[in-house]
């Protein structure tokens, strides 16, 4: 059911591991109260650059 809905699949296990280490680190940000995505836009992305 989840292929048929059009669910991403992990098969890679590396893949798999380097998800569930950004979202840990997403999570204990947030929880942080730190913003994770602090970039507003892709032109001030360049302007950092």
């Amino acid at each position: 059911k989840a292929l048929e809905s059009g669910a991403t699949l992990v098969v890679n296990l590396r893949q798999a591991l380097m998800l569930i280490d950004a979202l840990y680190q997403k999570w204990i940000t947030e929880r942080q109260g730190r913003e994770f995505w602090t970039l507003q836009s892709w032109q001030e992305c360049h302007l950092l650059g």
